[in-house]
């Protein structure tokens, strides 16, 4: 069976080395990623050779994808975006312990279900660091708040503590920003009110409170008063 014959998966294709990563990296790769189990962890499914270069299978995403839903309805509610920072947060510090590291994380690259989400494309990058994984982690949450003129209306604000959380992650001396996704993991868990049921994750819209950009103060005196 060829790999493009594969139905509901994607074949990514990558350029022979040294642009490219070899097979045994790959297939090391896609070995760790299982060994994790992790629920939020769309893992590889199979790593081959063509000439001299690679192949990988990525399944393909059988929900929506968070950029999807955010070109559909906007920015998510404040009970959503600390929801979808923690789980992805969570699972990347899942990966960052084994010393994997996503590499490829984007709004494209989560997808949204009922009692969670999905991280797929992990096939796509083999040399993105801890910094690379936070970072992108700050775009997706300013992703997930922030509003889009071009969709008319008002501006929404957001709760304090979630705004203090997002100049946090993308302070600009990144010397102030968290080092781990361990971190920003204890900052959410200090907020007030944290749901524990996502039965109804990802759903409704509407945001209360002030528009990002003022403190940061309280989520750091949080952070290492839990710590």
């Amino acid at each position: 069976e060829s790999p493009t014959d594969l139905p509901s998966r994607l074949v990514i294709w990558h350029p022979a080395p040294p642009d490219g990563p070899l097979q045994g990296t790959l297939l090391d790769r896609m070995a760790s990623i299982r060994s994790l189990g992790h629920p939020a962890l769309a893992a590889l499914l199979a790593v081959g050779p063509i000439d001299d270069a690679a192949w990988v299978i990525e399944p393909a995403p059988k929900a929506m994808t968070l950029a999807a839903r955010l070109a559909s309805g906007g920015p998510l509610p404040q009970q959503e975006v600390t929801r979808l920072l923690r789980e992805v947060a969570r699972a990347l510090t899942s990966m960052h312990r084994r010393g994997i590291c996503h590499g490829a994380l984007t709004t494209e690259a989560i997808t949204l279900r009922g009692n969670g989400v999905k991280l797929h494309r992990l096939g796509r990058r083999v040399d993105g660091t801890v910094a690379d994984d936070l970072a992108a982690l700050a775009a997706i949450g300013r992703a997930a708040t922030e509003f889009d003129p071009s969709r008319g209306g008002s501006r929404r604000v957001i709760p304090a503590a979630l705004a203090d959380l997002l100049d946090w992650l993308d302070d600009e001396d990144p010397a102030r920003r968290p080092s781990s996704a361990s971190e920003i993991l204890v900052a959410l868990d200090a907020f007030p009110g944290a749901p524990t049921d996502s039965s109804d994750l990802f759903e409704g819209s509407g945001m209360r409170g002030r528009a990002p950009g003022e403190r940061r103060t309280a989520m750091l005196l949080a952070a290492v008063a839990v710590l």
